[in-house]
């Protein structure tokens, strides 16, 4: 299905503010890249207020420029449907892996370790994030949960939909009850409606790890009212008691992001990231990108074996292009500038 100069391949996901698609983006003389279309839903075109959010969301988001964040190439909207283009990750989410590892079995220690320092990495960047004239550009993701941080079949850490959650929070509003799941991964100030700040997602990558490194759910609980009020309360059981694995100084670095007043925890991705990097290199829980490839590849031997002949298929089309062309570049100005068709003013 063609949709501007995207043609849409496959339908990979809907949720309450959002369809997510495969598709393929073509340029000059043959050149084309895979990328994810985010298009937002039509009942929700109509809401101006959310609109306007999304749209400036979006701007944010694509300052960033990181090797572990998903990047965002464009914006803009196509017959009333307004769209993010952004990288194209193969790979899982890490709810998905967690589901094929097993629910209720803990995630390795050196695998845990190095996901949560590229997140770490990734979430330092954002919020220390600057931009020409605008100064710093004060990003915080709101939602660091399972389902916005992905593994590529090649090793890779990402992490997706920066600062869209405040767009999203604003569809919750508009359409009750329709954007769920995400609630076991607030904040405890976010869960008592209390202004935010980027010590947020510390709080929200605590829930994680604590969760990868357990193998159970932290704050989810049978209703949201219970849960919203388990993660305002924010109270743990010790990990490295509850999973014998679980060394005691790993242990005290997720309960520091997990105390429930943001001035006990660490003050920023920076500082937790290091105090985690110095417990694997004490430890010896070292582990390399091609090493994540491999345990992903046992998880998704199916996938990963589709993913690895379609990279050996699209090297060797890339090398006869070269041969013919030279080289083909798009420009990468216009690619890093978002474009919102009647609203080119704001450039």
């Amino acid at each position: 299905m063609q949709f501007g100069p995207y043609t849409l391949t496959e339908r990979l996901a809907v949720g309450g503010m959002a369809e997510v698609f495969r598709a393929v983006q073509r340029g000059d003389q043959g050149f084309e890249r895979v990328v994810a279309i985010k298009r937002i839903l039509p009942d929700l075109a109509d809401d101006e207020a959310f609109i306007n959010m999304f749209v400036d969301e979006a701007k944010i988001s694509v300052q960033l420029s990181h090797p572990n964040i998903a990047q965002v190439f464009d914006l803009g909207c196509i017959d009333g449907a307004y769209y993010i283009a952004m990288e194209f990750v193969e790979g899982r989410d890490l709810r998905s892996i967690q589901r094929r590892y097993g629910d209720g079995r803990a995630l390795p220690v050196d695998i845990t370790c190095h996901i949560a320092l590229k997140i770490l990495e990734a979430l330092d960047h954002a919020h220390r994030a600057e931009a020409p004239g605008l100064g710093h550009l004060g990003i915080i993701h709101r939602d660091v949960s399972p389902h916005n941080l992905l593994l590529s079949f090649d090793g890779e850490v990402k992490v997706i939909d920066f600062g869209l959650a405040r767009a999203a929070g604003r569809a919750v509003r508009t359409r009750a009850g329709v954007v769920k799941g995400k609630t076991p991964y607030l904040s405890a100030e976010q869960a008592r409606g209390q202004e935010i700040d980027h010590r947020s997602d510390l709080f929200s990558m605590g829930t994680c790890m604590y969760e990868w490194l357990s193998g159970t759910r932290l704050f989810l609980r049978k209703t949201e009212t219970d849960t919203i009020l388990a993660v305002r309360r924010a109270e743990v059981a010790p990990l490295a008691g509850k999973v014998a694995a679980v060394p005691k100084a790993l242990s005290q670095v997720v309960h520091r992001a997990l105390e429930a007043n943001p001035d006990h925890r660490y003050q920023s991705a920076r500082e937790m990231h290091d105090a985690l990097e110095a417990f694997v290199f004490r430890s010896g829980n070292v582990v390399t990108q091609a090493q994540i490839a491999d345990w992903l590849a046992d998880l998704f031997p199916a996938e990963t074996q589709s993913h690895n002949a379609a990279l050996q298929h699209d090297e060797w089309s890339d090398f006869e292009d070269t041969q013919v062309t030279e080289m083909t570049f798009w420009d990468t100005e216009e690619l890093s500038r978002p474009v919102i068709p009647g609203l080119e003013g704001d450039r």
